[in-house]
């Protein structure tokens, strides 16, 4: 999965807006919640799940990925 760091709470680029702050602070909370209850969810059936951020090198994050799945094929 591909995150924007705005909508979902980047520790490094994330931050919540100055204006109407009042709906933008639970709103990405809300999506942190959500992400963290669909990791849950997707791991407890067998997935592995690979959260990428938006500002992450593509060539990095296609890296990261192919690890993952030769890490879980059989042998």
């Amino acid at each position: 999965m591909i995150d924007g760091c705005y909508w979902h709470g980047c520790p490094l680029h994330g931050n919540i807006p100055r204006t109407n702050t009042d709906y933008w602070a639970p709103k990405i909370a809300r999506n942190c919640e959500r992400d963290t209850d669909t990791d849950r969810r997707l791991e407890e059936v067998g997935w592995l799940v690979v959260r990428i951020w938006e500002h992450e090198d593509p060539e990095e994050a296609a890296q990261r990925i192919q690890c993952a799945v030769l890490e879980r094929r059989p042998t």
